[in-house]
């Protein structure tokens, strides 16, 4: 058999991995694992593929194909690798091994945790790096090929050695604005060769901390072809990004169709989410028709059309109604409601009606009254649909017997707009009312706000996961 200390140029070029030699490494102790002994080796020189050794006991032989080798770098726990026997060459002072790594991943320690959810990546769609602390810091640059929902990942490398084992521990950095200078320690779950000169790593990070798991997050929905509810579901704690929908009024003929399909495939699919009701009554659209939306990327996913005049009400004073209503069932957080709420206002403010009407289904009330409605009597609504309920223009605009600190969250910004440009309406105890809540939000934001938005939120979450099935009529 070739000696390894002697192996021909030729040879090296046809073999497939590139070998890192013992100068290049720190500190290693290597042993053979036969039962309960221990046989001392010598490092000849370590690839992704597999590893060389000296073993330096004339008297071992190998038990069979496998051998266990235990390897021990420094800074590095020791971990123990199966390995099959390629090459074995005796010497006077015991024998040289070639070895090549179990290709198989396997389960090490328990960590790895393969049921997870996991989020497959486009080719080329996010970068990392790690230094690998045994062979003096030389960096690896690395693909992520997915994420698990516990931070777990699956890395391809791209340049660089990956002389890695099952068990050790490496510090990724991840190619992204704010954290390609700030690494997170993972540890090593498996490694198997993949083609080519590529090995493919199963890694999971320790201890994620914020920045790592809203910055990742955050990129994950940049890039992503699924529902922040669906990601939610996976384990990532945000849920949107700032300005990543897109709120509007429609005023071009082909988005008022695709908004017209939107809520009659919305009121006829099988996932409802209470609000599809609303469609069923009168859907009518004209000149006096509102129609908004809010696109996720280029998806359309939540639709509002408002009625600027509202006549089926008996009184002297102009009304504009919420018509249509929708949302994805996988779309129903906070940022799509609120946005699109607060477009919703702004138009109904903008229109110069006195009072805001909307049918509530069954079991959102308290979605409602949170955002300043009350029960009111209005035309009889077919039974089981819901109940009327409205809101006043002054109270939008004031805050009058509305929570100050709820007022201010979802109205102040809209209505102060509305301010400006009639600063002489609102009367004087309606401004007196208006000065009044905005100095109680001063005064307990820091304490109420957060409180507030979590009430919010914590009733959207709770309508997100009241989505049910409507069964299949023969």
């Amino acid at each position: 058999m070739t000696n390894f200390t002697t192996v021909m140029p030729f040879e090296r070029e046809l073999r497939r991995w590139t070998r890192l030699r013992p100068e290049i490494l720190t500190r290693c102790r290597i042993r053979l694992v036969d039962g309960r002994k221990r046989i001392r080796c010598e490092l000849l020189d370590l690839s992704p593929g597999g590893i060389g050794l000296a073993v330096v006991d004339k008297n071992w032989k190998p038990s069979g194909p496998i051998a266990l080798v235990e390897v021990r770098f420094k800074g590095q726990p020791t971990v123990v690798r199966a390995a099959e026997i390629r090459r074995n060459t005796e010497t006077t002072t015991g024998a040289l091994l070639g070895m090549a790594w179990m290709a198989s991943p396997e389960a090490w320690n328990g960590v790895e945790r393969r049921s997870r959810d996991r989020i497959v990546l486009p080719q080329d769609s996010l970068f990392a790096r790690t230094p690998l602390r045994h062979a003096h810091n030389v960096w690896t640059r690395l693909t992520i090929v997915d994420v698990g929902s516990d931070y777990g990942f699956q890395v391809e490398t791209r340049g660089g050695p990956a002389y890695l084992l099952p068990g050790h521990f490496a510090r990724l950095h991840l190619d992204l604005p704010q954290l390609h200078r700030h690494g997170w320690d993972c540890q090593i779950l498996w490694v198997k060769p993949s083609e080519g000169q590529i090995i493919r790593m199963g890694l999971r990070v320790l201890e994620p901390d914020p920045a790592l798991e809203e910055i990742l997050s955050e990129w994950l929905q940049i890039r992503r072809d699924w529902s922040p509810m669906a990601l939610q579901n996976l384990g990532f704690g945000k849920d949107s990004l700032p300005g990543q929908y897109r709120f509007r009024k429609i005023e071009e003929i082909a988005e008022s169709v695709s908004v017209a399909n939107f809520l009659e495939e919305m009121s006829r699919r099988r996932r409802r989410t209470g609000m599809e009701p609303l469609h069923a009554i009168d859907r009518t659209s004209d000149h006096e028709t509102i129609h908004l939306g809010c696109w996720d990327g280029r998806k359309l996913v939540a639709a509002v059309t408002l009625d600027s005049h509202f006549d089926e009400l008996v009184s002297d004073t102009s009304h504009s109604k919420i018509a249509d209503f929708a949302i994805e069932p996988d779309w129903i957080v906070p940022e799509v409601f609120v946005g699109l709420w607060e477009q919703t206002i702004r138009l109904f403010l903008a229109s110069g009606n006195e009072t805001l009407w909307v049918w509530c289904p069954p079991g959102r009330d308290e979605l409602f009254r949170l955002a300043g409605f009350a029960t009111a009597e209005g035309p009889r609504l077919p039974g089981g649909i819901g109940t009327w309920m409205n809101i006043s223009r002054t109270r939008l605009i004031s805050g009058r017997g509305m929570n100050p600190t709820r007022w201010a969250i979802l109205y102040s910004n809209v209505s102060s707009f509305v301010m400006q440009h009639q600063k002489s309406w609102l009367s004087v105890p309606g401004k007196l009312t208006r000065w009044r809540n905005l100095a109680i939000f001063g005064l307990l934001r820091d304490w109420r706000e957060p409180r507030e938005r979590r009430k919010l939120r914590d009733v959207i979450e709770c309508w997100s996961a009241d989505v049910f099935e409507i069964p299949v009529r023969n």
